[in-house]
């Protein structure tokens, strides 16, 4: 899949939260971009620093059209915290479709997939819901935060698939993590999970796949550099003992493939 450097320009940046921005980017040129696959990432230049000289690694939460993409960009740095003060009309250059491991979307029409996400880590899963959805497969979220303030766009999330909610402070939804919620109880049925979040999330929600007999899929958010397979900053081992690149083999890995089984 082709790779391109696009200048794109920021149209619209909305504060979900203090620390959390979701930033609307359409290319400068009004030029379409290469197809996009749920789950795949960029590569964002920090404009003007001059102490953030690597691209920062973003999910591309949805798709806008042929030349546009959403971008839900945590502010946890310089680089982010940037990004998170785009305003209208600056332009950022930004290196996509970057990932080779993505989420399935041919799927037999009887199929039945649940989505679970926790924090930002919700952000892949809303373009893939919408092209299941498109498709006409049956889709569910579960999204967990320490609080609802931690979920800001569950609303948004409901517009496209039934929404399911816990807190680990009983502010919303079940009281407890992900993994308390019943829907995962109940999940016999579903044909995979695919799951975004913290690492000890994933590692519970797999662990409780794995026991149903269920296929769990999962975005790994491994620390990145150069986004293409080159620095090898990001690799992790699979199941036997190979060190992969996140960046290229993933981001989105079968957990049967990964070393979690211990």
């Amino acid at each position: 899949m082709p790779k391109v450097l696009k200048n794109m320009r920021v149209v619209a940046n909305r504060q979900l939260s203090p620390k959390l921005s979701l930033l609307t980017l359409v290319t400068a040129d009004g030029g379409t971009l290469p197809e996009i696959l749920p789950g795949q990432f960029v590569q964002v230049d920090i404009p003007d620093s001059k102490s953030t000289f690597l691209r920062r690694p973003i999910s591309i939460c949805d798709v806008t059209g042929n030349d546009g993409i959403v971008l839900m960009v945590r502010d946890a740095g310089a680089g982010t915290h940037a990004l998170c003060q785009c305003r209208p009309d600056s332009i950022l250059s930004v290196l996509l479709p970057l990932g080779g491991g993505t989420f399935p979307t041919d799927l037999p029409k009887d199929s039945r997939v649940l989505l679970v996400g926790g924090g930002v880590g919700v952000a892949p899963l809303l373009y893939y819901a919408k092209t299941l959805i498109a498709k006409g497969i049956s889709t569910e979220f579960v999204l967990g935060g320490r609080s609802i303030s931690d979920l800001p766009m569950a609303s948004d999330y409901a517009t496209v698939a039934p929404v399911h909610i816990t807190t680990d402070d009983g502010s919303a939804g079940v009281n407890g993590v992900v993994t308390s919620h019943p829907r995962l109880a109940e999940a016999e049925g579903d044909t995979f999970w695919a799951v975004c979040g913290p690492m000890p999330m994933m590692k519970a929600v797999a662990s409780l796949a794995r026991g149903k007999g269920i296929r769990c899929l999962v975005s790994l958010e491994n620390t990145m550099a150069c986004g293409v397979g080159a620095c090898l900053c990001c690799v992790t081992p699979d199941a036997e003992d190979n060190h992969v690149c996140v960046c290229t083999a993933g981001p989105v890995f079968d957990t049967s493939t990964l070393k979690w089984n211990e």
